[in-house]
């Protein structure tokens, strides 16, 4: 079973799109309420090449997923991983790990807690950057991910920082390539 967005538009306004100047958090100027984009057919690469976890449908290539359409979680995953550097705070070694992003609507901000979501970070053990904007989130740490088996929130700038842009940007294209067989 194929998904389709519907009338779902919540990444066209949580999603930061460079070729148009968007901000996250900031509703495209392209979007038209229960039509979608005004400019699908030629619609930046940026945009072409994104797709929610939700519209994928699976978890890792093979399970699916049993979250419901971002517009009714107020919550969108990115299908990608992305890098973050991490500092433990009694060592001082900061090392990159691989995060999911969760964007969700600074309107819901409690939507992160959505058990579906919490589960489904715990089954596949991945740390989520839960963002509501370019400026505003916090890491997530599964139990799976910490030495105690419990859920942490970390809001530390020290923790989750600075953003590692090529870093970003190469995973992203090779991950991109990899599906498309180049």
């Amino acid at each position: 079973m194929t998904r389709q967005c519907g009338s779902c538009t919540l990444c066209c306004k949580l999603i930061p799109v460079e070729e148009l100047h968007k901000a996250a958090g900031q509703r495209c100027q392209h979007v038209r309420a229960g039509k979608g984009c005004s400019i699908y057919a030629r619609r930046p690469l940026s945009c072409r090449e994104w797709s929610c976890l939700w519209l994928i449908g699976v978890e890792g290539g093979a399970q699916p997923l049993e979250l419901r359409r971002p517009d009714h979680v107020h919550y969108v995953i990115d299908e990608v991983p992305d890098i973050v550097r991490v500092r433990d705070d009694r060592t001082g070694e900061v090392r990159q790990v691989d995060v999911m992003q969760i964007w969700c609507d600074p309107k819901f901000p409690d939507a992160w807690q959505d058990q579906a979501l919490l589960d489904m970070l715990e089954r596949v053990g991945i740390v989520a950057l839960v963002r509501y904007d370019s400026e505003r989130g916090f890491g997530l740490f599964p139990p799976s991910r910490s030495s105690d088996g419990q859920w942490h929130r970390s809001d530390s700038a020290n923790t989750v920082s600075e953003n590692l842009d090529a870093a970003r940007r190469e995973a992203r294209f090779a991950f991109w390539r990899r599906q498309q067989g180049t």
